[in-house]
């Protein structure tokens, strides 16, 4: 990827890794990802696509995946052409004077474009935008800056990915916040390589000695080092990409850069040799995880697609796929009946799903409020509550149980009632003794059919 401040010269380095001429029209600057994939093909073609934001809702996401071109050449007009209508389909908003609250300086989407031919080379590349340290109003602000920030930092941060951090040579390397960024992305350095731009704006020899101590590697090393191109000139518009080429060679054959000339770091085909040879390196390092990635991603997949079930495309199916659950329920609900909880892992992952161990529970609390709060008066005078508290099972909280089952199950809310109730206290046996209670319910319900008993005669023999 390559990153660095705005007007560094990211595009004109990407132009000529790719071949792909960057358009220079006023306000067409990076706004969004770039990725660029170069693949050698037996025919010429380039298609370009966007790619969704993450989190994109569905009717965004269609918009932005229904912006397609393809197309076997693409001048420069063309490509002016695509990139305005891109930044419609991403509402991005191109101008200060524009007032429309849904538009955005910057976006999280990627403008994919795909390069084909039988030159190209095998790579990607990502272009992202040039990060600035104060807002520019009233096209950006302040979270504008924050979000190319860590834009920017998410890509530094991938492990397959590596940095070109665009330096301009005109600009002290001191302040380049850049470096600090690739630095904290990339501890050890192995994937961050330094290029250096617009030598060709170094007039003083002192500058000049600092460009060269960069790329010797003789003072702020980086363990890739440091490269050397030269871009295009803002008014050259019309040269094309051997032409430059040639140029740049010219250049750094002069005499002022020729203490350089045997470190194989000046110009863009050195720069592109050596990025092949990195990327293969790279590439060897990261298949296993990326194999891993992959089976892990695969895995993901195929648990995802289990979890819908077999497809169901006719009624028949549908209503096969219903039977399957409610049988599935019936199991449940025995196997929760009859404390079969081995049957199925729902009862480990979800323990109130055991059934019979609750209804268990709540009987036992039933018989301990009984025996301890189930008497209405004191059968004897000596009554000393002996045995009250002599079977004890955990209490339960009736009223946070039922409010417990209102917050899982809302649809109980209307259908359920709890009373306050509160047990009598026993009536003392000096108050209503056992015997006088039981003579006034007998005369309270004595019915004909107790009778009278006839005595039979006694005989002797």
């Amino acid at each position: 990827m390559v990153v660095g401040d705005q007007s560094s010269g990211k595009s004109s380095i990407l132009e000529s890794l790719t071949g792909f001429s960057f358009p220079q029209a006023p306000g067409l600057c990076t706004r969004y990802a770039t990725q660029i994939s170069c693949r050698r093909d037996s025919e010429q073609s380039v298609s370009i696509s966007i790619i969704p934001r993450p989190g994109a809702d569905a009717a965004l996401e269609d918009r932005l995946r229904s912006f397609q071109w393809t197309i076997d050449t693409l001048s420069n007009e063309e490509l002016v052409e695509v990139i305005e209508e891109a930044n419609q389909v991403m509402g991005i908003k191109m101008r200060g004077d524009e007032t429309d609250s849904n538009l955005t300086a910057f976006s999280e989407d990627i403008l994919k474009i795909e390069i084909n031919g039988r030159t190209q080379e095998h790579f990607t590349v990502i272009d992202v935008p040039g990060i600035s340290r104060n807002a520019s109003p009233p096209l950006t602000s302040d979270s504008d800056v924050a979000l190319v920030r860590r834009m920017v930092q998410s890509y530094m941060e991938n492990s397959r990915t590596i940095i070109l951090a665009v330096l301009p040579s005109n600009v002290d390397i001191s302040t380049q916040e850049i470096l600090t960024m690739a630095q904290t992305a990339d501890p050890t350095g192995q994937r961050t390589m330094g290029v250096l731009t617009k030598p060709d704006l170094v007039m003083e020899d002192v500058n000049r000695k600092t460009i060269q101590d960069l790329v010797l590697g003789r003072r702020h090393k980086l363990r890739l080092g440091y490269y050397v191109v030269k871009n295009r000139s803002a008014d050259d518009q019309n040269s094309t990409l051997y032409e430059r080429l040639e140029h740049e060679k010219l250049f750094f054959a002069e005499r002022r850069w020729s203490q350089l000339s045997s470190t194989n770091r000046c110009g863009i085909p050195s720069l592109r040799a050596r990025l092949s040879y990195l990327l293969m390196m790279l590439t060897k390092k990261e298949i296993p995880n990326v194999m891993s990635d992959a089976k892990a991603d695969l895995e993901t997949c195929r648990a995802k697609l289990n979890d819908l079930g077999p497809a169901r495309n006719d009624h028949g199916s549908q209503r096969t796929h219903i039977g399957r659950i409610a049988t599935k329920f019936q199991m449940l609900t025995q196997a929760a009946l009859n404390g079969f909880y081995d049957s199925d892992p729902v009862f480990t992952a979800d323990p109130s799903f055991k059934l019979i161990t609750t209804i268990t529970k709540l009987n036992e609390k039933f018989a301990n409020d009984f025996w301890m709060r189930g008497h209405k008066r004191h059968i004897s005078a000596e009554w000393n509550d002996e045995g009250d508290k002599a079977y004890e099972v955990p209490d339960m909280d009736a009223v946070s149980a039922v409010d417990q089952a209102h917050g899982e199950y809302p649809k109980l809310f209307d259908i359920t009632e709890l009373e306050d109730y509160t047990c009598p206290k026993a009536i003392a046996f000096k108050d209503d003794s056992i015997m006088k209670h039981i003579e006034r319910v007998y005369q309270e319900n004595r019915g004909p059919e107790l009778g009278t008993v006839r005595r039979q005669p006694d005989f002797y023999f």
